[in-house]
């Protein structure tokens, strides 16, 4: 397979690879508008109409990366065939502004501290001296049509040094996902949950840069997988499509002064917690618990439309004395009632009034 080709490379170290590419996803929307892997480069991130190129290298044999390493050919007297000539190599010409970063694992040695950069791609410059030296040793270099000379695309050039493994990258991914889950359940997860979010999303990178062919997300569709991969770990997922009127102001309704319903919240999110921790009959009786609790809800719903109940106070009233008095005791606690009524007032429209 030819360097210009832009074929697909071999999947050694993947998973460090794959880790990587997620990280880059959770900036779809924000920083990016597409993220490319398995392409020309292992990850090709564009935001309108700049791109950046990333070429993922770990650490192998204790040596460290250097300007030496980086321009070093693998087949002997074709520069092209070295870290950077495949960087620099086999692309289109860019519609805009583009840059070229090496994604390594560990400090790379002095001879790249210049390239090193902590912002966003495509803010740093390296020094001159950092540069010349690269440049030097990329002379025989076969250029893209598009590039002037080697300097072009030298300047262009990033180091991005990331945590050492992959396990300690998804430490940080899991710190990355707590703020989108929490938006889309509605409270916080769970670390297993985050946990297994990653797990998924990592396994779907996975699956998709083995594909034949190239692989790249926008930012809706990797949102609208990452929605699916949240309520397949959690159960949970976004509360409908019609806008809900919050718990506090249905409860309020219901004459619940602050303290109670600040309290409610606090027991909906405990109960939250422990049906996501649950599993067998005790998963089962928790669904079973909020079918009956519902199906009262239901009832007195219907009994307040015609008028045989009044609205507000009366209504939350006529649903808490059939908690205790229509549902099987090994449903659930008291406690356990009260927070499944907040939970099923919650995703329901206009409960009290």
């Amino acid at each position: 397979m030819s360097v210009e080709d832009g074929g697909r490379r071999s999947r050694r170290g993947f998973a460090y690879q794959d880790a990587v590419t997620l990280m880059e996803c959770l900036n779809l929307g924000t920083l990016y508008t597409s993220v490319g892997f398995e392409a020309e480069d292992d990850i090709i991130c564009t935001l309108d109409d700049r791109i950046i190129y990333r070429q993922v290298k770990t650490r192998e044999n204790a040596e460290a990366h250097s300007a030496a390493r980086v321009c070093r050919p693998e087949v002997k007297g074709k520069v092209e065939t070295s870290i950077l000539g495949r960087l620099f190599s086999g692309k289109d010409e860019p519609v805009g502004e583009v840059t070229f970063c090496v994604v390594l694992n560990e400090p790379p040695a002095q001879t790249l501290w210049g390239f090193k950069h902590e912002g966003p791609c495509g803010t740093t410059l390296a020094d001159q001296k950092s540069r010349q030296d690269v440049a030097n040793k990329l002379t025989a270099l076969p250029l893209p049509d598009w590039a002037p000379d080697i300097d072009f695309l030298v300047e262009r050039l990033e180091v991005q040094v990331l945590p050492r493994t992959a396990d300690d990258l998804e430490k940080d991914i899991i710190g990355l996902l707590e703020d989108p889950v929490t938006k889309q359940i509605g409270q916080k997860p769970l670390l297993d949950e985050l946990a297994k979010i990653a797990e998924l999303l990592l396994s779907k990178v996975a699956r998709e840069a083995r594909r034949r062919v190239a692989r790249s997300w926008t930012a809706g569709e990797f949102w609208k997988m990452f929605a699916d991969v949240v309520t397949q770990a959690t159960g949970e997922s976004a509360n409908g499509t019609l806008p809900l009127v919050p718990l506090a102001e249905k409860l309020d309704a219901a004459g619940l002064d602050d303290e109670e319903i600040q309290r409610s919240f606090q027991e909906l999110e405990s109960l939250r917690r422990k049906i996501r921790s649950a599993i067998g009959a005790e998963k089962v009786r928790y669904k079973e618990l909020n079918r009956e609790v519902f199906a009262i809800c239901q009832r007195v719903a219907a009994h307040r439309r015609a008028g045989k109940v009044q609205p507000g106070p009366a209504a939350f009233s006529a649903v808490v004395d059939a908690l205790d008095t229509d549902i099987d005791g090994t449903l659930g606690t008291s406690a356990d009632r009260m927070a499944t009524l907040s939970d099923v007032t919650y995703r329901c429209q206009n409960r009290y009034v």
